[in-house]
């Protein structure tokens, strides 16, 4: 699968959580106690306190993200960036930047969705606390492309010196 495909394929799957985020608060509002939990602490505990449309803040929060990062991934943004400055953004790490960027974006949309739900059901009682360690791959998985990203971008650079070099001789 090529990085344009699946680059596509995240952005699809970044779709289907935008459509939960907007979704399951919806249907589940009229169902919620006039008290719903929304910050947790490092147990998972809930530590603060909302009154029930607070359901919204979280999503809200998740969709401008969203929003944002799919602006800098397909807005011309990073085209222009490539374009304007080849030596800060190679052509050939254009792609890759798009897919971290989409990638990233698909995963802080899984963590909002996950404490959204969660934060649901320990407002309807069904659960007393959120278990941490989806939060922690969440985080861990949109840390663990940068150093990557970050080696090959530095190795484009390399080869676009060494191309800019020849053409000097």
């Amino acid at each position: 699968m090529s990085l344009n495909n699946l680059t596509k394929l995240l952005a699809v799957l970044s779709i289907a959580l935008v459509v939960f985020l907007l979704v399951y608060p919806a249907w589940m509002y009229g169902l919620l106690p006039g008290r719903i939990p929304l910050h947790f602490n490092l147990e998972g505990e809930p530590d603060g306190w909302g009154s029930a449309g607070s359901v919204f803040v979280v999503p809200g929060v998740a969709i401008g993200t969203y929003l944002l990062m799919m602006f800098l991934a397909f807005g011309g943004f990073l085209d222009q960036q490539a374009q304007d400055n080849p030596t800060h953004l190679p052509p050939a790490v254009l792609e890759l930047t798009r897919l971290v960027l989409v990638w990233t974006n698909l995963l802080t949309l899984a963590l909002f969705s996950y404490i959204t739900w969660q934060a649901i059901d320990v407002a309807m009682g069904h659960i007393s606390e959120i278990h941490s360690f989806p939060i922690a791959i969440c985080v861990i998985g949109v840390l663990l492309p940068i150093p990557y990203l970050m080696i090959e971008t530095g190795k484009a650079k390399t080869t676009l010196k060494k191309a800019e070099g020849n053409k000097a001789q």
